[in-house]
């Protein structure tokens, strides 16, 4: 005969609570991350001046971009013209987003 486990509802331990607080976190900050990169990508065909509100907007997204897609391109060299280490980076993110959110 099988053994059957029963869980009750609201019978996790604050760790568990802890734990479940920091995941959706988690998934929050790759959502708005995964946001952020792909405005940065849609800023990136548009020429911008060195001032105003957009240029200062289009740096600020640079300076969170750059340190995760600096080493990806390293690794991946543009082909064409085209830099490839954003689509696997936004690649990757989002498998992370769909194997842990």
């Amino acid at each position: 005969m099988m053994k059957r486990t029963v869980y009750a509802i609201g019978a996790c331990t604050a760790a568990d609570g802890a734990l479940l607080m920091l995941l959706k976190f988690f998934c929050s900050f790759l959502q708005v991350y995964i946001i952020v990169m792909f405005v940065s990508a849609v800023l990136s065909w548009f020429p911008i001046g060195h001032d105003g509100a957009m240029a200062r907007v289009k740096r600020v997204l640079f300076d969170l971009t750059e340190p995760v897609l600096a080493p990806a391109r390293r690794v991946i060299p543009p082909a064409g013209g085209f830099d490839l280490s954003f689509m696997v980076v936004m690649f990757v993110l989002i498998l992370v987003q769909r194997a842990t959110c």
